[in-house]
């Protein structure tokens, strides 16, 4: 699993109210997300195509991690999209949207297409999260060495970026390489917890928990995973994926029924926001428990 990187880009120019666009961005930056996404939809009820309300909602929804919801609005927003550093974030969030649904191709499309803009404006840190995002691809896609020097290309403009730290840790993981998976994963950790990002801190040490599990180390494991389900609370998308982790530490003490637990409750939680790859990997996870149960 990987952490989405939420690039916040503001552009607001045109066609709005400053003082009412300025509100929802506060709101936004509160962590006040339905608040800010009702005065969203106030707005939006005189200009459905507005582009600065669409991008405000959709951010608070991202934010949530619902990401089905934040489509619709970013869709909206294309038709106001009237500057590079508009287009950028559009792409950027549109990207970061279809890759949490799974849709990886349309991911790697708007990836690329924010950091060819980023790239054109001199935009250093839009550059690196789009970078990041254009690596999870390669990630995702099972080319770990590719994504590792995607990463640390990222790396050299961003040395302290906890999620391009814990991605790396990821790749390293995957290629069987513990000691360098957990010297990135201890970085990130603790990038975050100075940030004050509480959700991506425990996102990180679920991934954290899931190397653990690989390690047979299941006592570190269940601490990581359940350290990190009570700093996501909150976040639909990640406490989905800790219920999954969870069923699988349950999986591996060979406990079926807590195990089964835990994945109807991921499986509610990814079907809730609409999280496709999500959703057929838990769903893989549930066909075994049930194949296992009928032996």
């Amino acid at each position: 699993m990987k952490l989405y990187k939420l690039t916040i880009i503001m552009a607001f120019v045109v066609g709005v109210s400053y003082a009412d666009a300025e509100q929802c961005i506060n709101l936004l930056q509160s962590k006040e997300y339905q608040k800010a996404i009702n005065l969203a939809n106030k707005s939006l009820r005189w200009n459905k195509y507005d582009f600065n309300y669409n991008m405000c909602a959709a951010m608070s929804y991202l934010s949530l991690g619902e990401p089905k919801y934040a489509i619709p609005y970013l869709k909206n927003a294309t038709k106001n999209a009237n500057t590079r550093y508009q287009k950028e974030a559009l792409y950027n969030y549109m990207g970061v949207s279809y890759d949490m649904i799974g849709n990886k191709s349309k991911a790697l499309d708007n990836y690329t297409k924010a950091y060819k803009l980023a790239k054109s404006l001199g935009d250093d840190k839009g550059m690196v999260d789009n970078l990041s995002n254009i690596a999870h691809i390669f990630y995702s896609e099972g080319y770990y060495d590719s994504a590792i020097r995607f990463y640390k290309k990222a790396l050299r403009q961003d040395s302290n970026s906890p999620t391009i730290l814990n991605n790396i840790a990821l790749c390293y993981g995957d290629l069987n390489h513990p000691h360098k998976a957990i010297e990135y994963y201890a970085k990130s950790s603790q990038a975050f917890a100075e940030k004050g990002d509480k959700v991506h801190e425990g996102a990180t040490y679920l991934n954290m928990g899931v190397l653990y599990l690989k390690l047979l180390d299941f006592k570190d494991a269940k601490q990581y995973i359940q350290k990190g389900l009570s700093l996501v609370s909150g976040n639909k998308y990640w406490e989905a994926v800790g219920n999954q982790y969870m069923g699988w530490y349950y999986d591996n003490e060979d406990k079926k029924d807590k195990a089964i637990l835990y994945y109807q409750k991921a499986l509610a939680l990814a079907n809730q926001i609409g999280a496709e790859g999500l959703v057929k990997s838990i769903q893989k996870n549930l066909s075994s428990e049930e194949v296992a149960s009928e032996h």
